[in-house]
């Protein structure tokens, strides 16, 4: 149930089980269960970017599979990672952000991230 309600509300399906397994470490905690015995969330390794250029402005075409601009210039999708790091999307969710895949803003619609 909370799986759906998560990917409802636009969150990925893997973080949606990033979520669920974090929940349920919480839960087993409060009831005494063993940490270790709690399905533990995925290790992804978070990217740090490469090029050092502040990022002003992101956007990927949700209609073109390989068509993204950052700054005004075209970027491909597979080399986003260079300019912005790696973020979990509930890290832009919770203080008011969202995400649009692969991108996730603040809440002034500023680039924060990749999911």
């Amino acid at each position: 149930m909370l799986q759906n309600f998560l990917l409802d509300y636009g969150i990925g399906n893997t973080s949606a089980k990033n979520a669920i397994a974090a929940y349920s470490l919480d839960a087993n905690a409060m009831s005494g269960f063993s940490v270790e015995d709690a399905p533990q969330p995925e290790n992804m390794p978070m990217t740090k970017p490469t090029k050092t250029v502040e990022v002003k402005e992101a956007w990927c075409n949700p209609r073109v599979d390989d068509e993204c601009t950052i700054n005004g210039k075209k970027v491909p999708k597979a080399e986003l990672k260079q300019y912005m790091p790696a973020v979990y999307e509930l890290e832009a969710l919770n203080p008011s952000g969202h995400c649009e895949y692969p991108i996730c803003y603040d809440k002034n619609d500023n680039p924060v991230g990749i999911n």
